[in-house]
């Protein structure tokens, strides 16, 4: 699914580029199971007042108005969500040989080489995402787990068991032990809980 991390070389133009469209492939995969259970939930709610009421041409005339409003503020909801997961996904980070490029939707892409590159943050959250941030004197770049994994729809039994994986954001943290040794590594509080890392990037091997 997702490509190989290695080493930068002189033959590619680039060995690997982040986008941040992880989350909206996981909100795509996820929301055919959530439509399902939204239409199951006004099912059920149709069959319970049809029993009290008797007559399914009243209980539906009752259901429909809930069922027609909820569907429109959902719609709502979930178009906005989209956009903005959509938007957000424009972002990406390209490591090059010499540095990365930060590109930002149309914007002019900026260029900052390894040896800017000040500090990597690594903090963790429930159910098993690990939050990574690049701080350079001039900006800093945030991506997860899910960014590096899931790099287009996939189906809803595979977003847990590939999204959340972190074999990939290991070998970009040995990546960047390599391409900016003068790194100096932050790492929260839930991460260190979480994993036993406390020296990074020589106790690395404990992310798995």
């Amino acid at each position: 699914m997702a490509q190989p991390i290695e080493a930068p070389n002189k033959n590619a133009a680039a060995s690997l580029t982040i986008h941040l469209a992880g989350r909206y492939w996981a909100f795509l995969s996820v929301f055919p199971l959530f439509l399902f259970g939204f239409v199951v939930f006004f099912g059920a709610a149709f069959f319970a007042v049809s029993l009290v009421m008797g007559e399914p041409l009243d209980a539906f005339d009752i259901i429909l108005a809930p069922f027609a409003t909820a569907a429109l503020c959902l719609g709502l909801l979930l178009g906005t969500t989209l956009w903005i997961l959509r938007w957000h996904g424009r972002r990406s980070l390209e490591i090059l040989e010499t540095g990365m490029l930060y590109t930002q939707g149309k914007r002019e892409p900026v260029f900052v080489r390894w040896t800017d590159l000040n500090a990597v943050e690594l903090r963790y959250a429930k159910p098993n995402i690990i939050h990574c941030t690049l701080k350079t004197p001039f900006w800093e770049f945030s991506f997860s787990n899910l960014d590096l994994n899931l790099v287009r729809r996939v189906p809803f039994s595979q977003v847990f068991e590939e999204g959340f994986r972190v074999d990939r954001v290991r070998q970009f943290l040995f990546l960047l032990k390599k391409m900016a040794p003068q790194l100096e590594w932050r790492l929260g509080t839930s991460f260190q809980s979480r994993y036993q890392i406390f020296y990074p990037p020589y106790d690395l091997e404990r992310l798995v």
